[in-house]
């Protein structure tokens, strides 16, 4: 991975991508991050939602919007950061597996002798 290429994650972060330990380790927490910003930006989605309370036939909302819009907006800016570090982190896959797919391009050997 070349260097420029990550200006989020800083070169600390790069020296420890050494392993492959360490990459799965990344992954994991990006993963975990995607997962719990996506929830609640889903769910803040859902109590904003103009009328989905009445249609649903609840009367008193739990979480107001006045407490749901920040945590929404924030977890949403969260989401698109970490989406944008999981695209930088997956770039070249990413380019191989398009190239497969839409230039027929065979896979390459990766079996080890």
């Amino acid at each position: 991975m070349h260097r420029s290429l990550h200006p989020v994650l800083g070169q600390t972060a790069l020296n420890k991508m050494g392993s492959k330990m360490d990459k799965t380790k990344l992954n994991y927490a990006i993963d975990a991050g995607l997962a719990i910003s996506f929830t609640a930006s889903l769910i803040t989605g859902l109590v904003k939602w103009p009328g989905l309370s009445a249609a649903l036939g609840i009367r008193h909302r739990i979480v107001q919007d006045s407490i749901a819009t920040p945590i929404h907006d924030i977890s949403g800016m969260v989401m698109a950061a970490l989406v944008l570090v999981h695209l930088v982190l997956h770039w070249r896959w990413i380019c191989s597996v398009t190239k497969r797919i839409f230039m027929g391009e065979k896979k390459p050997n990766t079996a080890k002798r």
